[in-house]
This record gives C-alpha cells, sequence and structure tokens, in this order.
C-alpha cells in the first residue's frame, strides 16, 4: 500500500538507502516516480522510519505488483518458509507462517471482488455504449422525419401561394375581360365627350392591371399566326384559307394568359384548313411513311404465311340414321395466304 505525504526528506532518504531502485523491478526510478511503501505494515508493528520504508517505481504500483502474489509464487514462497521453519526451532515462526497465508488468502479475496466490480463496471459502460448508439439512431431518424416534414411542408407552402395566387389573378383576367366588353361599347359612341373621357380611362385602368401581372410573372398568350397548339389555345372553328398554312392560327378570338409555366386560361382561336402544309407536319407524315414502307417489307421479307384450314365435315341431313358419318379419311389441308398490306395514311 503506497503511503501518501511521506515527507520529502524521507522519502529522499529512503531513495537514497535503496540505491536509487526500484525493489521490486532493480530498475532505476526517477524522482519524479519514486513511491514509498512499508516492508511491514503498522498493523503488524511496522513503523515509519527507513528501515521498514521501501522505494519503489510507479509502473509496478500500476501493475500490482505490490498487491497480491501470483499463486506460483505463493506456493514457492510458502515452501521456502517450510524449508526455514524445519531449521529453526522458535514456536513464532509457524504463527508468521499462518499469518502469511491468512493475509495472502484476504487479499486473494479482494483481488477477486475488485474483478468482479471491474467486470460490473465493464459490463454498465458497454450498456451504456449501446444505449448511446441507440440513442444517437433515434435522434438521426427524428432529424430526418424533421427535415422531411420541414421540406413537405415548404412544399404544400409554395403550392397553396401558386393556387392562390392563380385563382386572384384569374379574377383579374374576368375584370380585364369586362374592362375589354366596356371598352367595346364605349367605341363606339366615343364621339361623344363624356364616353370619351370614360373609354381613356377604362385603358388606363387596363395597362395598369396588365402591368401588375406581368410583374407577378404573367405571360398573354396570343398565337396569331403560329400553329395550333391543344395545350394553350382552344378551337373555336375553322376558317378555309389557302394563303395562310393549314393548321395554324388564323384570328384571335380572345387571348389566353400562363403564370409559372401553368395555362390559366387558354386562348380562343380560329384555325386554317385548306392552305399549305406547315413544315412539321410534312416531316411527320413523310416519317409515318418511312415507318409504313418498312413495316412492309419485313412483311414480304418473312414469306408466304401457311394457315391451316379445319377438315370439312358434312351437313347433318347428308348423316346416316344414326346421326354419324361413315368412316372417312379425314386429313388437314392447307392453302397460302398473302399477308394484307396496310394502307398509307
Amino acid at each position: 500500500m503506497v503511503i501518501e505525504d511521506v515527507p520529502q526528506d524521507l522519502k529522499r532518504e529512503v531513495w537514497k538507502k535503496d540505491e536509487f531502485t526500484c525493489r521490486y523491478c532493480g530498475n532505476t526510478i526517477p524522482w519524479e516516480e519514486v513511491q514509498i511503501i512499508y516492508d511491514i505494515p503498522p498493523e503488524k508493528g511496522g513503523k515509519m522510519e527507513p528501515s521498514n520504508l521501501l522505494a519503489v517505481c510507479s509502473q509496478c504500483i500500476w501493475e500490482g505488483k505490490t498487491g497480491p502474489i501470483p499463486e506460483k509464487d505463493k506456493q514457492r514462497l510458502l515452501s521456502l518458509i517450510r524449508e526455514l521453519i524445519s531449521f529453526t526451532s522458535f514456536p513464532e515462526d509457524v504463527v508468521f507462517e499462518e499469518d502469511y497465508e491468512q493475509e495472502i488468502i484476504k487479499l486473494n479475496e479482494k483481488v477477486n471482488s475488485l474483478k468482479d466490480d471491474n467486470r460490473k463496471l465493464s459490463e454498465a459502460l458497454q450498456d451504456r455504449d449501446r444505449r448511446a448508439i441507440a440513442y444517437k439512431k433515434k435522434m438521426d431518424r427524428a432529424y430526418q422525419d424533421m427535415e422531411n416534414l420541414k421540406r413537405r411542408m415548404e412544399s404544400d407552402i409554395q403550392m397553396k401561394v401558386r393556387e392562390r395566387t392563380a385563382s386572384i389573378l384569374i379574377s383579374m383576367i374576368f375584370a380585364i375581360d369586362n374592362i375589354d366588353r366596356a371598352i367595346e361599347e364605349a367605341g363606339k359612341r366615343k364621339d361623344i365627350k363624356e364616353i370619351s373621357n370614360l373609354l381613356t380611362g377604362l385603358e388606363s385602368i387596363k395597362k395598369g392591371m396588365l402591368a401588375q401581372m406581368e410583374q407577378k410573372g404573367v405571360t398573354i398568350i396570343d398565337p396569331l399566326g403560329k400553329p395550333f397548339d391543344p395545350r394553350e389555345h382552344e378551337a373555336a372553328g375553322t376558317v378555309k384559307d389557302k394563303s395562310v398554312p393549314s393548321n395554324s392560327v388564323k384570328e384571335v378570338l380572345q387571348v389566353g394568359y400562363r403564370y409559372d409555366g401553368q395555362v390559366l386560361r387558354p386562348a380562343r382561336v380560329m384555325v386554317s384548313k385548306g392552305g399549305p402544309k406547315l413544315p412539321k407536319e410534312e416531316a411527320q407524315e413523310e416519317l409515318e411513311e418511312f415507318e409504313l414502307e418498312e413495316e412492309e417489307g419485313r412483311e414480304e421479307e418473312e414469306g408466304e404465311k401457311v394457315v391451316p384450314l379445319e377438315p370439312w365435315e358434312p351437313p347433318a341431313e347428308e348423316a346416316g340414321e344414326t346421326g354419324k358419318v361413315e368412316d372417312e379419311e379425314d386429313e388437314d389441308e392447307y392453302t397460302v395466304v398473302k399477308p394484307r398490306k396496310k394502307k398509307k395514311k
């Protein structure tokens, strides 16, 4: 057992007495690592004086060399003690042997108790580590769930904002339509001064509303002269006109509006027909014709197909009295059928 609070002078004297070496491992001890222990413990009458003190190193203390003796060393020491007892007649030596054995037993019990405590602490530490890992996984899952919920809420909010904005813009579009109708009616009597002033005010209001809608990202769909697109246009009818390409917008009855890639209202248009085809339509038709010719060529390469016919059976009235036809050799007949060619569009 290491003695705490040893006077520095006494510690230095014991260090010099043991020639600056550890009494257990025999290695030289630096002054910073010198530890002082009893040779004979105070319980057995030992005193704190240089002759009863030993200098040992911190490494031996840490390795437990001053603690319990290993089993093989203990047996060896006991055998040496018995040999000494056989050569002496002092009875106190026998008592010394018994005391030494009891001390060894106590120290072994203490070591076993410390081992049990160490095992329990190790198990508790492992259990704590397992719980820490489980808590960390739960925390990571909770964090991921929170991030997913946050993204979902942001997406829902943005969608609600777009829907609400689109609803407001559609209401503004209806108001602009009413203003257009009012301008159209006022334009019929613009020679009257009051109506002329009213017409100017209505046009100014319309320009202001359109400017506000453009700031919000609304674009006008005015497809005059462009190819008809069913995604953005609504056909109100067709007009025969050979001077413009077929399937193009001849007249715009009502402009459309687009917001954030979404069509708020399609443009109502009149579609031309009877004119020259658009380049895209011609290319599309040529592609379809080419694919049809390739398919027909593959069918011709496969050759003629042989289709089996079902065996012929005579009508019921030609059968005998029993309703059965006389035994005849029924053989499968085959005929050659050529595949039909698909009509060109």
